[in-house]
């Protein structure tokens, strides 16, 4: 991601050829990633349906359900400037305005909600 977001941030020039195969990259991190996430949804719903029920009052990380584990902070600090300049949202959503990956968005706020995490990304 670095490629993508260290250019916004004036830290290294823009190579459009690199910034595309970084888009693409992240791209299919992103759908695996999601796909991960969206497997411990047991109902097959929604995420707007999920969040209606009680069940979702349950917390859901990358490699388990009670608690965030290092994989979860690694791919939380890894996605912390894409999701902050909105390259997640602003460039993989539907036309309708969804999300092409509510799981992982669903997740990353989850995380980076929590105090732990809040300390560690500023």
């Amino acid at each position: 991601s670095t490629v993508w977001t260290y250019p916004i941030m004036g830290y290294m020039p823009f190579h459009e050829a690199a910034s595309n195969k970084a888009k693409q990259d992240l791209l299919q991190g992103f759908e695996i990633l999601n796909q991960v996430l969206s497997k411990h949804n047991n109902n097959n719903t929604s995420v707007e349906e999920e969040a209606k029920e009680e069940s979702s009052l349950l917390q859901y990380y990358i490699i388990g359900t009670m608690y965030p584990t290092l994989a979860d902070v690694i791919v939380v600090s890894s996605l912390y400037y894409p999701m902050k300049f909105n390259i997640l949202e602003n460039n993989y959503t539907t036309r309708e305005g969804k999300s092409l990956f509510p799981y992982l968005i669903r997740w990353y706020n989850q995380c980076r909600n929590q105090p732990e995490f809040q300390t560690i990304l500023q």
